[in-house]
């Protein structure tokens, strides 16, 4: 069914609605939101998410990498938060390009054998319950 709203979409206006945000998400370029009879969102997809996106990034290392993450707040002004578990860590930032930067530079000078670096994404069903409370 997606696949032929995508086809559609190509020749003309579609107004798709439904509760599966993750299709909305797949098809849309607009959004509207309506919360209790009132609209709540009017704004295109991807200002949308941009506007909530998350500043939190996800590493993941081949070793263990508790160690290594301690000393993040205290080294880098943009790290505001820091969970670690093993070869994986959820790091809050204050900033999100200086963060990419600092980190990244961080990584390799320390030499973590990175597998996975990547910004935390936020998807339309975590706005839409944010928008609705």
């Amino acid at each position: 069914m997606l696949d032929l709203l995508k086809n559609v979409k190509k020749e003309t206006t579609i107004l798709f609605s439904t509760h599966i945000l993750h299709d909305v998400q797949e098809l849309s370029d607009k959004v509207f939101i309506i919360s209790k009879g009132q609209l709540v969102v009017n704004n295109k997809l991807n200002e949308l998410i941009e506007a909530h996106q998350q500043p939190i990034f996800i590493i993941e290392a081949e070793k263990n990498i508790d160690q290594w993450t301690e000393s993040l707040k205290d080294e880098l002004e943009t790290v505001e938060e820091i969970e670690a578990l093993g070869n994986k860590a959820r790091i809050k930032v204050n900033d999100i390009a200086r963060a990419r930067n600092s980190l990244l530079l961080k990584i390799e000078k320390d030499k973590i054998p990175l597998q996975r670096f990547e910004i935390m994404q936020t998807t339309l069903e975590q706005i839409f319950l944010k928008m609705v409370k």
